[in-house]
């Protein structure tokens, strides 16, 4: 989904999106949608 829809449906800013999916990559330590696809494709999160 986009940063857009996730707003939209979850009611708050996509500012508010981006700072919730900088902290996901932050926990994870990647720093895109693809490492992020990449690493659990790989099991390397669980």
């Amino acid at each position: 989904m986009s940063y857009k829809l996730i707003a939209d449906a979850c009611f708050i800013s996509i500012d508010t999106v981006r700072g919730h999916i900088r902290n996901i990559y932050e926990k994870l330590h990647v720093h895109s949608k693809g490492e992020a696809v990449a690493a659990a494709i790989k099991g390397e999160i669980v």
